[in-house]
């Protein structure tokens, strides 16, 4: 004897369960827009913030002065040097890192030599690019012409990834 049994959802699980992919799906799509990527062009140096903007032909978007101090719990931090950042936040929307670094470097293209005497005289110069995610997959793909471009500037890049604790149960 064959038995064979037909399971069919009824009209309230069918509903339930269209609720729960729109929910996971709202969801989702608000994490995809959240994400971001932005970066910043970095130089800390003993140099004065002014002359650093004139040498580069560029005001900072975030500036620390050498002798401004920052409060971290029971501990002061008193900066030692400047540190002058250009960054694309805010500016470009793409989602593509190599986007964000080569404007940046477009905006110091004209000063480029101004940027190896900031480093001729110990100024510490880098890229950083950042990723805000919300997903498992995130990928710095750069051409070699972006990489050879950051090598000529001798600039050195850094990627930081700030990812939400995708581990933690999700409620949608």
């Amino acid at each position: 004897m064959n038995v064979t049994s037909k399971w069919e959802p009824s009209e309230q699980e069918i509903h339930d369960q269209n609720l729960f992919v729109q929910k996971a799906d709202r969801a989702h799509k608000r994490r995809l827009e959240m994400e971001s990527v932005y970066a910043t062009l970095s130089v800390h140096s003993k140099t004065a913030p002014e002359k650093i903007s004139t040498m580069l032909g560029r005001e900072p978007d975030d500036l620390i002065k050498k002798g401004d101090s920052h409060e971290a719990g029971r501990f002061r931090i008193e900066y030692t040097s400047t540190a002058w950042y250009l960054s694309t936040r805010e500016k470009i929307r793409d989602k593509c890192p190599e986007t964000h670094i080569n404007w940046l470097l477009d905006q110091i293209e004209s000063n480029r030599q101004n940027l190896r005497r900031l480093q001729d005289s110990g100024a510490m110069t880098s890229v950083t690019v950042h990723y805000y995610m919300h997903g498992w997959v995130q990928s710095t793909d750069l051409s070699v012409e972006t990489l050879l471009r950051l090598a000529r500037y001798r600039l050195s890049l850094q990627v930081m990834v700030h990812a939400d604790d995708l581990l933690e149960d999700e409620s949608c």
